[in-house]
């Protein structure tokens, strides 16, 4: 409980520290959306997990959007990479919950063109690194987690430390 509140103190210092830097809009939903998970995670701990993949459905494409446009790359691209992001967490969700593998090797399918794409981008390298190495991270934690090498809130815990990193950085990166 401790862990999610000094997480949501985080995001709540960034997104006064951006609100005040001016920071574009788009970006200012990233540290907000974030806000809201970490207070109904702390109402419903419960359910960490389920507010996580909510969280990601809405920032990843948030995340995503501002990496590609600041790199000029055309709408019709960054969506296409944005959908398959989206499936990428949809099939996500449905392997957790059905424990196959076979939804893993799918998610990665969705998830290769993504980080391919994004390693070729041309400006704000390091913000394009940190998504990459963050974003590798994820389904590692959950290969440990699947395989009983670290508990559920060891895994919330490891994303939550990620998600900050992760999306405070994002922003901070491409002020």
């Amino acid at each position: 409980m401790l862990f999610n509140i000094i997480t949501l103190s985080i995001f709540s210092v960034s997104f006064i520290y951006f609100f005040y830097k001016g920071v574009d809009i788009n970006l200012l939903f990233i540290p907000f959306i974030s806000i809201i998970t970490y207070l109904l995670i702390i109402k419903d701990p419960k359910n960490q997990e389920k507010y996580h993949y909510a969280d990601w459905t809405l920032t990843m494409p948030l995340m995503l959007y501002a990496l590609l446009s600041a790199n000029k790359i055309p709408l019709t691209k960054s969506l296409q990479l944005i959908l398959l992001g989206q499936l990428m967490i949809f099939t996500t969700i449905i392997g957790n919950q059905a424990n196959i593998n076979f939804w893993f090797v799918t998610e990665s399918f969705f998830f290769l063109p993504i980080l391919y794409t994004v390693f070729y981008l041309k400006s704000n390298k390091p913000a394009v690194y940190l998504t990459l190495l963050l974003w590798s991270f994820y389904p590692i934690v959950r290969i440990l987690q699947k395989d009983n090498i670290i508990t559920p809130d060891q895994s919330s815990t490891t994303f939550s430390i990620m998600d900050s990193i992760g999306k405070i950085g994002l922003v901070d990166l491409l002020l």
